[in-house]
């Protein structure tokens, strides 16, 4: 199974009487890391991660390794190539350890302060 990184993609959705407002930031962000194509990852997008006063929220997950659920990550179009290669620098550390376990000194700054939570593989879990 190839590794993932999970964008929700209604994150940062802006509400005007019960109807969406223009394009949501998790979309935004969806939509650059699948263009950027990371390299042994697929960009896959989730409808809602429930984390919604912390978004943007994205996961990095593969079955045999702890999840990483990333939060409060910027979506703002100048942001985006810097969330990229944050993203792109901690999800090959995240591929070349056998656990997924990413320490927060490997971590680049921008996510050293965002883990929302590291939740263990699922044959752990079971």
């Amino acid at each position: 199974m190839q590794h993932q990184i999970l964008v929700c993609t209604t994150c940062a959705s802006k509400w005007q009487d019960n109807q969406l407002v223009g394009t949501p930031g998790g979309t935004l962000l969806f939509e650059y890391l699948q263009a950027q194509q990371p390299q042994a990852f697929s960009v896959e997008p989730v409808r809602c991660m429930s984390a919604c006063s912390h978004a943007c929220v994205v996961a990095l997950a593969h079955p045999d390794k702890h999840t990483y659920l990333f939060s409060n990550i910027p979506h703002t179009p100048e942001a985006l190539p810097s969330v990229y290669h944050a993203l792109a620098d901690c999800a090959e550390k995240y591929l070349n350890h056998s656990t997924g376990i990413v320490g927060w000194a490997e971590r680049p700054d921008l996510l050293k302060n965002s883990v929302l939570a590291r939740i263990p593989p699922l044959a752990i879990a079971s």
